[in-house]
């Protein structure tokens, strides 16, 4: 399924009662997620904390004049996930992503590489069970911006559908008022436990909260040069903007990116994705959110594209009616990017403020 009724998820809501709001902040009285460019006073912040503000992945450039490491993230705080709970997770060449459709994986935008192979089904990296699928075509959402961030999707078309039973599709979230702030969501991926630590070598899974818009924009911090920087002024785009953030600096890190942040339901098939790990000002810091792509405000796009590109996007639950849908031909359309077919440079490089 693609698009999923929201009425029946239960609100996973934070009690904030006693509680320091850099710590957990507390939920807005409206259960209305969206705002449009928020206009905050620089008087409301006192907190200050040394950060670097990275991309969560293999990504291309660095945010704003920020230093950067790129390399594959972990998750911060977090613990080992039930084998088998997220059966749509995959892993691409240090990034995550979610299946969506037989043949479609849902991942970041910073993630574009010369990446070949999509890995499905496999809980631990050291294992050699589960099914690897070569990439047909990558495509990035055409608003995407390697340098805000903003629209950070690509849709990863696979060579054919997957084949073992231990894998299954996500739902992705099409209401632009959910989740609802104070919402818990669930992020997992086989990223570093640490900032600038090491990555798992099994899949790790960490419980965040939704929080506003209008606290999300009060984080600041200065980075390791002594630039200071803000979310209300680096978020550019916050229709675009989903924040989460966990309880004493648990969070997504290096290597995450790309990966579903999802509402859970009753078992990892009725799991709902919200998000996808975009960025963020370091990891793992008491108070500070990351930064998530809002899957709703690219539902429109994502439907079309995987009713144009995959023959099982109706079986996936994509309304493919007002499309011209795929043939068993695959593509019908021109990819924008072709996969490479020679291996890519396993080498992770790293970006240097400018």
């Amino acid at each position: 399924m693609s698009s999923y009724n929201t009425d029946s998820v239960e609100e996973g809501i934070i009690d904030t009662t006693n509680v320091d709001v850099q710590q957990v902040p507390a939920p807005a009285a409206s259960s209305s997620k969206r705002k449009s460019k928020i206009i905050i006073s620089v008087a409301v912040m006192a907190m200050s904390i040394v950060a670097v503000v990275v991309a969560l992945s293999t990504g291309k450039n660095g945010k704003k004049q920020a230093a950067k490491n790129v390399s594959p993230s972990l998750i911060i705080g977090g613990t080992e996930a039930i084998k088998d709970s997220y059966p749509y997770i995959v892993s691409i060449a240090g990034c995550g992503g979610s299946l969506i459709a037989r043949d479609v994986v849902l991942t970041a935008a910073h993630c574009d590489t010369d990446t070949y192979e999509v890995v499905l089904g496999r809980h631990a990296s050291f294992d050699t069970d589960g099914e690897v699928i070569s990439i047909k075509s990558r495509l990035p959402h055409p608003d995407y911006d390697d340098s805000t961030f903003n629209a950070d999707f690509m849709l990863v078309f696979l060579d054919h559908e997957y084949t073992i039973g231990n894998v299954d599709l996500v739902s992705l979230n099409s209401d632009p008022s959910f989740p609802f702030e104070g919402q818990e969501v669930t992020a997992m991926g086989w990223g570093t436990t640490s900032f600038g630590g090491t990555a798992s070598d099994v899949l790790l899974n960490v419980d965040l909260n939704i929080i506003s818009d209008e606290q999300c924009a009060l984080t600041e911090a200065i980075d390791s040069s002594g630039t200071s920087h803000n979310y209300q002024d680096e978020v550019t785009d916050w229709e675009n903007a989903l924040c989460a953030l966990g309880v004493d600096g648990k969070d997504t890190c290096q290597g995450d990116s790309g990966g579903p942040l999802v509402v859970r339901g009753d078992n990892g098939w009725a799991d709902i994705q919200v998000g996808v790990v975009s960025w963020g000002i370091e990891c793992g810091i008491v108070g500070v959110p990351g930064i998530y792509s809002q899957v709703s405000t690219a539902y429109s796009w994502i439907q079309e594209e995987v009713c144009k590109g995959s023959v099982y996007a109706s079986e996936a639950g994509f309304d493919c009616s007002s499309v011209a849908v795929a043939s068993n031909v695959f593509p019908t359309y021109a990819p924008t990017y072709l996969a490479s077919t020679s291996n890519p440079d396993s080498s992770i490089p790293t970006y240097s403020s400018s």
